[in-house]
């Protein structure tokens, strides 16, 4: 199955069915290192998360670093992201509304999106909502899944109807991206994170065999190797120009 892009409603409605909200348990993410090295602790600053269900990274954003957070989502889903939320305290307001088509009340001192930007042709225009949504000197935090080399081969092959919804073409040439950018931020980072993770489901005796490694890496200290051939995600920060 080809990779396509722009996923439906009905993709997102499916694909976040089944998830129920999770109590938070620490800054267990496996990028805080790398995020907690650029992104400042300020209770005033209001963060925005493009994608938001199920609700997780927006506990996180609020429980690390004190903001006041806000996400946007289309799908039906969005009592997750609601719920998740409200178990954990984390006051939020959340809009169930198309992003290509939404008109915020503010702008942002922070705005993310993980896992949301590679479904996109038009992942340009995409890009720019994020950027007009943000204050100058705001902060973009983007991450999209590493589809190449040997994540494309497994993924392709045991979640092919996933992996015909990305866009292929930002995540094989990401420079693409980084050139976009640099017209309007400031790069920070710009690369990978960690050196082994599949993000997705592997069959049990490949599932066995990346848990094998993964506890080898650990213990040799060669867990955070970030390199585009088995890194799990393409990471960006960066800070909008002032002008």
């Amino acid at each position: 199955m080809k990779a396509t892009g722009d996923s439906s409603k009905e993709y997102w409605d499916h694909l976040w069915s089944d998830r129920k909200p999770a109590l938070y348990g620490g800054p267990a993410v496996e990028s805080h290192p790398l995020l907690k090295q650029f992104l400042p602790k300020e209770p005033s600053f209001k963060f925005l998360e493009i994608g938001c269900v199920p609700g997780n990274w927006m506990v996180y954003f609020h429980k690390e670093y004190g903001y006041q957070v806000s996400g946007i989502d289309y799908s039906e889903a969005i009592s997750v992201a609601h719920k998740t939320c409200e178990i954990n305290k984390v006051p939020a307001v959340i809009w169930q509304e198309d992003v290509l088509s939404a008109k915020l009340p503010n702008l942002f001192d922070v705005i993310f999106s993980a896992g949301f930007l590679e479904h996109f042709h038009r992942w340009k225009q995409v890009v720019d909502l994020h950027l007009h949504w943000l204050k100058p000197g705001g902060y973009l935090v983007i991450s999209v899944p590493n589809i190449r080399a040997i994540h494309r081969v497994f993924f392709k092959a045991y979640h092919p109807a996933d992996y015909a919804m990305h866009y292929l073409d930002i995540i094989q040439k990401p420079d693409k991206l980084r050139k976009h950018l640099e017209q309007s931020c400031r790069l920070l980072y710009f690369g990978y994170w960690i050196t082994w993770r599949p993000f997705y489901q592997l069959p049990k005796p490949f599932d066995f065999s990346s848990r094998a490694v993964r506890k080898l890496l650990r213990l040799t200290g060669l867990q955070n190797v970030p390199n585009r051939y088995f890194s799990p995600f393409l990471w960006v920060i960066a800070r909008k120009h002032c002008s």
